[in-house]
């Protein structure tokens, strides 16, 4: 059974993403975002979105919101570029946008989903495999 909206703001703290596509999508376009998803074939209680000040204390940037052990992940982290990433996501989702993330195991799912990303005006649409990370562009 599928449930017919995402999660908002009910994730915790991820240390490292895997087998997902995340990306930036304007707050206006979050139930047009979620119904093309769906059409694709997106279970949207697997979707996740963070949103506002709440999404970005989940995402937690510095590390700060969530421990010690996640300062030191998000510290050694800063040392990758992934970091900068991380920093894009948080002020955009201070700034009025959401993090849109979807789980894509196979090729053609990941394809799928960040196609209906980008077509609803998603930027920054990262596929973060399970050793590998992809800026996806079309």
């Amino acid at each position: 059974m599928t449930n017919d909206s995402p999660r908002v703001n009910r994730s915790g703290f991820v240390a490292v993403q895997q087998n997902k596509v995340l990306a930036l999508v304007p707050d206006g376009r979050l139930d047009e975002v979620s119904a093309a998803l769906a059409d694709a074939g997106a279970d949207l209680s697997q979707v996740e979105v963070l949103q506002g000040e709440v999404g970005a204390r989940i995402l937690d940037y510095e590390g700060t919101e969530h421990g010690r052990w996640a300062r030191l992940v998000r510290a050694v982290q800063k040392l990758g570029t992934a970091s900068n990433e991380r920093e894009n996501y948080a002020a955009a989702l201070r700034g009025g946008e959401s993090v849109v993330i979807v789980p894509a195991r196979e090729r053609s799912e990941v394809d799928a989903v960040a196609r209906v990303l980008v077509g609803h005006d998603g930027r920054r649409v990262i596929h973060f495999g399970r050793f590998t990370t992809d800026q996806i562009s079309y």
